[in-house]
C-alpha cells in the first residue's frame, strides 16, 4: 500500500490558500471584534434607559417619558444603605409600593438579596423595550426591614 500523494503542493500550502493560515485567523478575529463593537455601539445608542444625567427635580415632576432616559443614572444614585426618606427626597413618591420577599436580580434559582418592601417607579415602554422583553418598564427600589436600600434595578414584566 502506498501513501497518498498531494497534487499541486503540500497540505500546508493548500490550507493557506483556503484562508486557514495566520492571515485568515487574523481576519476572522478582526471581523469578530468589529461585529462586537458594532453591537456594543448600537446598544449604547438604543438603550432607552440611559443617555441623560439624573435630575431629581425633573424626575419628581416628570412623566414616564421624562424619567426613562435618566433611569440608569437614577438607579446609580440610589446606593445600597440609603434610607427610604432620602430615596423619596431624590425620586419623590413611588407610583406603587408593595411588600416583597426574595426579589430582585437572581442567579439561577438563588436570589442575591431579600427585601421586604419595593418602591416602583413607572418608565415609558416602547418598541425597543418590548424587543428586549419588557412590555412594562419600571425602576424598582428594594428596601430592607430597616427601611434602607438593598438594591435599585430597572426591570419590567
Amino acid at each position: 500500500m502506498t501513501a497518498p500523494t498531494h497534487v499541486g503542493g503540500s497540505p500546508t500550502e493548500e490550507r493557506r490558500s483556503a484562508g486557514c493560515g495566520p492571515r485568515g485567523l487574523a481576519l476572522l478575529a478582526s471581523a469578530l471584534t468589529v461585529a462586537a463593537l458594532a453591537v456594543w455601539i448600537a446598544w449604547s445608542f438604543m438603550d432607552p434607559f440611559g443617555g441623560a444625567a439624573f435630575d431629581g427635580a425633573a424626575w419628581r415632576a416628570g412623566t414616564r417619558a421624562v424619567r426613562t432616559p435618566m433611569a440608569r443614572a437614577a438607579a446609580e444614585e440610589i446606593r445600597a444603605g440609603l434610607p427610604r426618606a432620602e430615596v423619596l427626597g431624590l425620586l419623590g413618591g413611588p407610583d406603587s409600593e408593595r411588600d416583597t420577599q426574595d426579589c430582585g436580580r437572581h442567579f439561577g434559582e438563588q436570589f442575591l438579596f431579600s427585601a421586604t418592601r419595593t418602591l416602583r417607579y413607572e418608565l415609558e415602554s416602547n418598541s425597543w423595550t418590548s424587543l428586549i422583553g419588557l412590555d412594562d418598564a419600571f425602576l424598582y427600589v428594594h428596601l430592607s426591614v430597616a427601611g434602607t436600600v438593598v438594591d435599585a434595578e430597572i426591570g419590567g414584566g
